[in-house]
């Protein structure tokens, strides 16, 4: 993997983080979106909706992830890139067996980066804290 490709991984991260922290607030503004007509409104409405959904559906997979895992931390993380990387490229990437093995690769990729390590740290951080 080139350093573009990690660059763009990690901007990216940087995108889904912040997704993550602006959750709880979208719930309320989702609400609010419903009673307002138009496709302007309809669009940030289903955007919103599916952020959250898949916010929704990492928090379950990491609450499942059993508390005294060792691993725990590394697991959350992988599931925060898997969920990531299918929501940007689709959902016919996990059907490939080579998918979990470049999931794998970039986490260690990331991991050995001291930049990347941090951001790394931090989103798992927050994916533990909703899951709590």
């Amino acid at each position: 993997m080139s350093i573009n490709s990690i660059s763009a991984i990690a901007a990216l991260m940087r995108s889904q983080i912040s997704s993550l922290n602006r959750v709880q607030v979208k719930a309320d503004a989702v609400t609010d979106l419903q009673s307002k007509a138009g496709t302007r409104e309809r669009n940030k409405k289903n955007k919103d909706r599916t952020e959250m959904d898949m916010a929704s559906r990492i928090s379950l997979r990491v609450n499942s992830l059993d508390k005294d895992d060792p691993q725990r931390r590394k697991k959350a993380f992988k599931i925060f890139l898997e969920s990531t990387i299918v929501a940007e490229l689709g959902t016919e990437l996990m059907n490939d067996p080579r998918f979990f093995q470049m999931i794998e690769d970039i986490y260690q990729q990331m991991s050995a980066d001291s930049e990347l390590a941090i951001l790394v740290d931090q989103a798992t951080d927050i994916l533990l804290a909703a899951s709590s």
